[in-house]
């Protein structure tokens, strides 16, 4: 699981442009008509990934329906037609606003099934219990409803996605899942019901004390971190491609050279669990150091959240440290679209993101990079604090 400060800001959808001022029907045309002329030539493999008699046609549909939508209906249906071309990295960047907005609740699909992870302090009581329907119906039914506004290329960044976009009473609304936004029912498996009614003041969200214990949900506001565990297994966890100047890379593989160098270090494990991108090349001075003490063993942990640049970091331990994966195959394709850029709409200001590389990383055909040793995710492990993975290398 993502650390639920960023776990809001990385749903792949909708809602930046709910906070921006009102636009007539006049000025979505425009925007709309520059999507279709702009975004076409900016995209790598555009018209290999949809037809462009249906993008068009698709585009003109909205357009005649424009006068019908609020905001959120305008940017999930422009969303929509986004997530049809199945490139992950191509969506509208959600940010949330005083128009859209999130129940105070976080949920995770484990292997058994949805479970509130998170939930607003005064329904505590609710927490860990399985969900099995939304306003009565099947959950099944939910997903299939809400997967043509996600972009996704495998099933686990999809199962990433859904329980985000689940809080946003606005989307459950528009896919039809709920008769107003102003109420959501869920139904739980051991025949309660919780709801969460509109409008409700800003909540302090409590976890369970398993959720708080797990090492590699513990420091997800840092870049990266790492820490010695029974004398002779190092671990390193990398949450970001991304240099923090507080503590920049180059003093941490320092760090990591000098505790090598001190002590008798047997394993080590780079937890890659919650690592969504940022930039490839930002590990290459840590996989160098530890290239050069062969007579280490190294494991890569990896996850559905394992994404973008996350994905290059699992594929680069796994080829230049021989390490051994484990955990869950990632939410990210090897061979896929990336390297991200933003098509700004001249008149919403809506930000569209769009691929404009395409990476092949792997030698497969399979949308993900599959762990050699795949460890179930069961929520009675994450509830009581047991990491499988870390155990795992623990007793190898």
């Amino acid at each position: 699981m993502m650390k639920f400060s960023k776990l809001i800001c990385l749903i792949s959808i909708v809602g930046s442009m709910i906070s921006c001022s009102s636009n007539s029907t006049e000025d979505w045309i425009e925007d709309i008509d520059y999507l279709a002329s702009e975004l076409p030539q900016k995209h790598i493999d555009f018209y290999k990934l949809i037809d462009s008699n249906e993008f068009h046609l698709r585009l003109d549909t909205l357009k005649s329906k424009l006068s019908n939508l609020d905001k959120a209906g305008k940017v999930l249906e422009l969303q929509r037609i986004l997530a049809s071309l199945k490139v992950a990295h191509t969506n509208i960047p959600l940010q949330y606003s005083k128009a859209l907005y999130a129940l105070p609740l976080r949920l995770e699909i484990f292997d058994d099934g949805l479970f509130i992870y998170g939930i607003d302090e005064l329904k505590e009581k609710y927490l860990e219990r399985e969900i099995i329907s939304i306003n009565n119906m099947p959950l099944d039914k939910v997903y299939k409803r809400l997967e043509p506004f996600i972009s996704y290329e495998n099933e686990y960044w999809l199962k990433n996605q859904l329980p985000q976009f689940i809080i946003i009473p606005q989307i459950l609304e528009y896919a039809g899942i709920i008769n107003t936004r102003n109420e959501v029912k869920f139904q739980l498996k051991s025949g309660e019901e919780v709801i969460f009614r509109a409008q409700q003041p800003r909540a302090k969200l409590v976890y369970s004390n398993g959720v708080r214990q797990i090492i590699w949900l513990k420091k997800q506001k840092r870049n990266y971190w790492f820490e010695l565990i029974n004398d002779d297994l190092l671990y390193i966890q990398y949450n970001k491609c991304i240099n923090d100047n507080k503590y920049p890379f180059i003093n941490f593989v320092s760090d990591i050279s000098l505790l090598l160098d001190s002590v008798e270090i047997k394993k080590v494990i780079i937890d890659l669990r919650t690592n969504s991108g940022g930039n490839s090349e930002i590990i290459k001075p840590l996989i160098g150091e530890l290239q050069q003490h062969q007579e280490i063993k190294y494991f890569g942990a990896i996850s559905r959240r394992t994404y973008s640049s996350g994905r290059f970091a699992a594929r680069d331990i796994l080829r230049d440290l021989d390490a051994v994966l484990i955990g869950e195959p990632t939410g990210g394709s090897p061979n896929s679209y990336g390297y991200n850029k933003t098509l700004l709409l001249p008149k919403s200001k809506i930000p569209l993101n769009y691929s404009n590389s395409y990476f092949t990383l792997l030698e497969t055909d399979k949308p993900y990079i599959e762990p050699q040793i795949p460890i179930d995710f069961i929520s009675a492990d994450v509830f009581k604090g047991i990491d499988r993975v870390l155990e795992y290398v623990l007793n190898e």
